[in-house]
């Protein structure tokens, strides 16, 4: 596999890789910016008013939580409905007439298998703030591995990555290089 990378290096134009890193770079400081640290878990604005997408088994039924942002704030988030069969939350982060950035949904019809995506978390709660008092989240790159997966029980029509996900992730941003957002963490597999 290594001869096969260094091969394939070779032959692919002398900026390719530069360019790449700094798609990477500007997605993740992008995506970092949209992240929403749920108590143990992920998620991540989707609208500028404050709606918020985490997974249900992360946040369950709870109608209010504690949200810290990667500015370090926290804030109040209120849950609007959740999907335990789709495992998917919404929440209405509580900011006033605050506008928050927010990730731009994409079309995960259209994703590809060999597509590069970016998956963003807080694996294990480890996140604490920096030296600048923000919050910085994992940042991990893969590709799609398989597209319309099925894993009982429950999750259905999914997106696969080898992207580097772990406990903790879950409900966080799976996105595109453009930044759009075509999926949320939801299930890792391990033997």
């Amino acid at each position: 596999v290594l001869c096969c990378a260094v091969l394939a290096a070779q032959e692919a134009p002398a900026g390719l890789p530069a360019a790449l890193q700094k798609k990477v770079e500007a997605c993740s400081k992008s995506i970092s910016e949209r992240f929403v640290f749920f108590g143990g878990g992920s998620g991540v604005f989707i609208s500028p008013d404050g709606w918020a997408l985490t997974n249900h088994h992360v946040a369950g039924t709870q109608q209010t939580t504690r949200v810290t942002l990667y500015s370090g704030e926290q804030f109040t988030a209120k849950l609007a409905c959740t999907d335990a069969l789709g495992d998917i939350s919404l929440f209405k982060v509580d900011g006033g007439d605050r506008t928050f950035p927010f990730a731009e949904l994409g079309d995960s019809d259209a994703v590809e298998m060999g597509q590069y995506v970016i998956a963003c978390g807080n694996p294990f709660g480890i996140a604490l703030p920096a030296a600048d008092q923000r919050m910085y989240p994992t940042i991990t790159l893969g590709i799609v591995s398989a597209v319309h997966r099925y894993q009982p029980p429950g999750y259905f029509d999914c997106l696969q990555t080898d992207a580097s996900v772990n406990p903790g992730n879950s409900g966080g941003p799976l996105v595109t290089l453009d930044g759009r957002l075509v999926g949320i963490n939801g299930r890792i597999a391990t033997r």
